[in-house]
């Protein structure tokens, strides 16, 4: 059926099967994501927090770099493993990769920034980008958890302003714990709600 010759309720049909599409994408090969993508960040954090007294300030920011190196190279070899699997994108998903994309590359340029609250704005955009998820596709969890995350983040910045509280070192701390709650709780959740449904259709599998 052509767009052009949709009526507005067909209209909305045609979008809520896409969201419901690119949910169930997300609930699947997403939660795998969150939870890659966090414990790397988490375990990222930790070694930072454990490696900075012992380094120069220039070599202990290059701690960092594991991040998108590491996780770059384990999605990258996820990809290919499922690269013979048949997927369909629609605009919804478009959309969501888009707005990762935007997101993760402005993040990765602020990891060349020295500054102090390169932790924070890179916090504030991947928060961003997993609050627009949430919202877009209605994932409760995501919402929340985002939102919680960037509350966090802000919430140091006031904490250090006012009562100069934080160290560098502390925001590791800081950034780990942030994307423990954005990434890793919503994607055991995900991944407990998939499993659930593999129980319920034992003819289905993982994406």
């Amino acid at each position: 059926m052509a767009a052009e010759n949709l009526n507005p309720k067909q209209s909305l049909e045609v979008i809520e099967a896409m969201i419901s599409k690119t949910n169930r994408r997300i609930n699947t090969t997403g939660a795998t994501q969150f939870l890659l993508w966090g414990y790397v960040t988490v375990l990222t954090s930790l070694l930072h927090y454990s490696l900075m007294p012992y380094m120069t300030s220039i070599h202990h920011a290059y701690i960092w770099l594991l991040i998108p190196f590491v996780g770059g190279i384990i999605s990258w070899l996820m990809a290919r493993r499922k690269r013979h699997q048949p997927y369909s994108s629609s605009q919804i998903d478009y959309f969501i990769n888009t707005v990762w994309l935007v997101s993760g590359l402005n993040a990765l340029a602020c990891s060349f920034v020295l500054g102090f609250f390169t932790l924070i704005a890179i916090i504030i955009l991947l928060g961003s980008a997993s609050a627009i998820t949430g919202f877009v596709l209605r994932i409760r969890v995501l919402q929340v958890c985002s939102i919680l995350g960037m509350a966090i983040g802000y919430g140091s910045i006031i904490l250090d302003r006012t009562l100069d509280m934080l160290s560098y070192r502390d925001y590791s701390l800081v950034f780990g714990a942030v994307f423990f709650v954005m990434h890793c709780i919503p994607g055991h959740y995900l991944y407990a709600q998939i499993r659930r449904e593999l129980k319920s259709t034992p003819n289905a599998s993982v994406v």
